[in-house]
């Protein structure tokens, strides 16, 4: 009987020892998957990254560009400025010049 018992008891060992196994199999296949979607997630962020990196280049160049096309009008409302006050100056002097009815009944 102690034979018989010795069996059962090892049996019993080994569906332990079975059981055991079998958890960490499941463990080991649920890290697996979780491993996979943590990578597929990295994936999809690094992508989604790349994208508004390149989104965000586009618009650097933009806003570049942009900023030298209103340096170039600023420049050029600058000259115009330029031009109008030199038309003013000009017009001034001119209106000085026109004598006044004031001017002429005293002649």
């Amino acid at each position: 009987m102690t034979e018989y018992d010795d069996r059962l008891q090892e049996v019993e060992q080994y569906k332990a020892k079975f059981k055991e196994n079998k958890q960490l199999v499941n463990d080991a296949r649920k890290t697996s998957k979780a491993l996979a979607d943590a990578i597929l997630l990295k994936d999809e962020n690094f992508a989604s990254l790349k994208r508004r990196n390149g989104e965000n280049v586009r618009l650097k160049k933009q806003l570049e560009e942009t900023k030298e096309q209103l340096e170039t009008t600023i420049l050029e409302v600058s000259k115009v400025k330029g031009e109008l006050d030199s038309a003013l100056v000009e017009i001034s002097g001119l209106k000085m010049s026109i004598p006044t009815e004031k001017d002429v009944a005293v002649q």
